[in-house]
């Protein structure tokens, strides 16, 4: 059924995820991983090959909420039925990286998006999509995951003049720091033989952003083939039907994996404010200079954020959009604090920086060879 996949490395399993699976002291289960869920039926992936899951009662009554459940890119821990090749879902093993956000309107509550990802594909189009205000959030989403954010900027194609190409590069720059920049026109095919160098040693990558950008259009190139249906974008706003319309992992052809998403009309914050501070260090630079430490940066004198602005090192859009994010936080750790959420954001936390310290373990030991 599907795949037979002759190893589970293929599918990014490491020493991490196995020692996991031994501290579960279950000789019994087998280790899976989510390709895509279907309301509560999963597809999972694994030395058997693929085939559909559902989680336990054990399970289900033991998770605290959604964000506890399977998502795509997670490891679990797993039985298989002998008689109709059934999976049977007992255990979450512990995730490296967690892509989240808020739920959508006023509930508290978390929305794994992807799960157990090295790297994320901000894809924006060169067209009436390029938000930098937007792509500030998205790089503040994804240092909080623990994963590593690279921008891919799509519809080179679209750009006509040179000094039109340098001036979005300068403000790209402006706001990336050290993040990755690639710009590409996948109609033309140009710019993407590059981004295979981010599959390797069965490495995840996930690709976020809005309806449109093209993102189904890249799933296709890296797969080989038309798996992912793709619509006209319309004319006068660049926007795009939900071609994409759940979460899914792909095995690539050529090694490493694929998690292609749905476009997001929002991205509310689900993050902690080290992850707004990492996005935005250029400010927290200037912040250390101001004269007073609890300076606004809007009007006290001897600010050092405003003289930068002034001086055109910082824009105040930049500025008004790290308010803005500021206070969305504060108002969504205010609620969680009401709702006992702030508790799990701080186990979190740790997970996060246990990914980091893995993280570097493993560039140590590569650079060693």
């Amino acid at each position: 059924m599907g795949v037979y996949f002759m190893n589970l490395e293929l599918l990014g399993w490491d020493n991490t995820f196995a020692e996991a699976l031994e501290a579960l002291s279950q000789p019994t289960w087998i280790p899976a991983r989510i390709l895509s869920v279907d309301k509560s039926s999963y597809s999972i992936a694994g030395e058997f090959g693929e085939t559909i899951g559902k989680i336990s009662g054990r399970y289900r009554y033991m998770a605290h909420d959604q964000s506890h459940l399977p998502a795509v890119g997670d490891w679990v821990a797993i039985t298989i039925s002998d008689q109709d090749n059934f999976g049977l879902i007992h255990a979450l093993l512990p995730r490296t990286s967690c892509l989240s956000r808020k739920v959508a309107g006023t509930v508290i509550g978390e929305q794994v998006i992807a799960s157990n990802v090295d790297t994320v594909f901000i894809i924006a189009g060169l067209d009436h999509d390029f938000n930098l205000r937007r792509i500030e959030r998205y790089i503040a989403v994804i240092r909080n995951s623990g994963a590593q954010p690279v921008l891919v900027l799509n519809k080179l194609d679209l750009i006509g003049e040179n000094n039109t190409l340098d001036d979005i590069r300068q403000s790209i720059e402006a706001i990336a720091f050290d993040i990755p920049i690639h710009f590409i026109s996948v109609i033309n095919n140009k710019g993407l033989p590059e981004l295979l160098s981010y599959f390797i040693n069965g490495s995840t990558v996930s690709l976020i952003g809005s309806s449109g950008v093209g993102k189904s259009t890249l799933t296709n190139y890296f797969l080989g083939s038309d798996k992912q249906r793709i619509f006209e974008t319309r004319a006068d706003d660049s926007r795009g039907r939900h071609t994409t319309t759940r979460r899914q992992l792909f095995l690539l052809p050529f090694g490493g994996m694929l998690i292609d998403t749905p476009g997001m009309r929002e991205l509310q914050l689900w993050i902690d404010d080290d992850s707004i501070d990492l996005g935005f260090n250029d400010i927290n630079n200037f912040k250390q200079s101001c004269r007073f430490n609890d300076c606004t940066h809007s009007h006290e004198p001897g600010c050092a954020v405003q003289e930068a602005i002034s001086e055109g090192i910082i824009s105040s859009k930049r500025l008004g959009n790290f308010n803005k994010m500021k206070r969305e936080l504060n108002y969504l750790e205010k609620r969680q604090k009401e709702s006992g959420w702030d508790t799990r954001l701080a186990d979190r936390k740790h997970g996060k920086l246990r990914h980091n310290v893995l993280k570097n373990r493993k560039k140590e030991n590569s650079n060693s060879f």
